[in-house]
């Protein structure tokens, strides 16, 4: 999941993904469309280092590989088992190499940057580094995140309270 153009290295993100399909002819893999309506699935493209090749690159782990993006967790029993490792091991290595946004010591992932840009959370304190916390959602529902070594929270889970 690409971080939103207002969160921080958003724009950085956003370049990067035009690179890889503006006026580029693409496939797109998919079956099921979300909620609203939109396809979710795999864009795939041919690779920019070979013209002769075909439309074998995703897009998608091509940005978590790079840190220009974010491996949604929430979704991935929506993948193939051989996707979810394939973006797995891509966060973390580029975790490891604190590529694109894990240069930052604290980056916030979208779904979080979200909820807080449309006010649901209902404590101040929810999302602020340095601490283990819990952000009350409006609704009654409550997102537990632990901060870990890695500055980066772990969706404890999210519950009716």
């Amino acid at each position: 999941m690409r971080p939103r153009r207002a969160n921080h290295f958003g724009n950085t993100s956003g370049k990067r993904l035009g690179e890889l399909v503006a006026r580029k002819e693409v496939r797109v893999e998919f079956d099921k469309h979300d909620r609203y309506g939109r396809i979710v699935g795999k864009v795939l493209v041919r690779p920019p280092d070979c013209p002769t090749c075909g439309k074998t690159l995703d897009v998608g782990l091509a940005q978590v590989t790079s840190g220009m993006a974010w491996w949604y967790r929430k979704y991935a029993h929506e993948q193939s088992p051989e996707d979810q490792g394939r973006y797995e091991f891509a966060e973390q290595e580029a975790k490891a190499k604190k590529a694109g946004l894990w240069r930052d010591v604290n980056p916030t992932p979208p779904w979080e940057f979200r909820a807080v840009q449309r006010g649901r959370y209902t404590n101040k304190r929810c999302g602020q580094r340095g601490s283990n916390i819990g952000c009350q959602l409006k609704g009654g529902r409550f997102a537990l995140y632990t901060w870990g070594e890695s500055s980066s929270p772990q969706e404890g889970g999210v519950t009716d309270g």
